[in-house]
This record gives C-alpha cells, structure tokens and sequence, in this order.
C-alpha cells in the first residue's frame, strides 16, 4: 500500500473491515501515545482510550 499511496494525506482504501487508531490516550502505556503510534479496530468498538485530541499550537497568555 504504501508504495503506491501518496506521501503526504494518503487517503486509504475506499472500503475494508477494519479501521486505523493512531496514537493513544490518558490510560495508554507510554510506548502507545506516540502520534506515530497505530492500531486497527473494528469500527462499530468504543472505549475509552479511543477519541480524538485537542491541540494547541502555543499556550495562550492569562
């Protein structure tokens, strides 16, 4: 896959069984929270070390 996908945004299969975590969350061990960090679920699964992350580019000034 990734010797024909594009290298910036590669957009992925259009269909499949299985979908793609990345990284972790608060309860994740440490080698797991690496943005670069991945993992495959079914889609319809919840819990919750699965979401998404709110960022910041810079912390505000009080």
């Amino acid at each position: 896959y990734y010797q024909v996908s594009e290298d910036r945004d590669p957009e992925g299969p259009s269909n499949g069984e299985f979908r793609i975590m990345r990284g972790g969350a608060w309860n994740t061990p440490p080698p797991g929270v690496r943005v670069s960090h991945r993992g495959w679920m079914l889609p319809d699964h919840r819990f919750s070390n699965i979401g998404f992350r709110c960022v910041l580019d810079e912390i505000p000034e009080p």
